[in-house]
C-alpha cells in the first residue's frame, strides 16, 4: 500500500514537473516576443512609407507650383523689358 501510494506521489510530482515546464517555456518564449516585434515594425515601416509618399507628393506639388511661378514671372520680365 505504502509502494502504491510512493509511486502514484512520484507520477504526480513528474507530470506537475513536465506541465510547468511546458507552461513556462510557453510564458517566456522568444518566438512570441520576436513575432510581435516583427508585426510592430513592419506597421511601423509601412506608416513610415506611407507618410514619405505624401511628402513626395507634397513637394512635387510645390515644385510644379513653383514652376509656374517662375514663368509667369518670366512673362512678366519680358512683357516689362520691351
Amino acid at each position: 500500500m505504502v509502494a502504491f501510494f510512493i509511486v502514484t506521489i512520484f507520477i504526480v510530482n513528474i507530470s506537475l514537473w513536465v506541465v510547468l515546464i511546458v507552461k513556462f517555456k510557453r510564458l517566456f518564449s522568444t518566438d512570441d516576443i520576436i513575432s510581435s516585434t516583427r508585426a510592430e515594425l513592419t506597421k511601423m515601416l509601412a506608416d513610415v512609407n506611407r507618410n514619405t509618399d505624401r511628402d513626395l507628393m507634397l513637394m512635387e506639388d510645390k515644385i510644379k507650383e513653383l514652376k509656374a511661378v517662375i514663368a509667369e514671372a518670366d512673362r512678366h520680365l519680358s512683357v516689362a523689358k520691351k
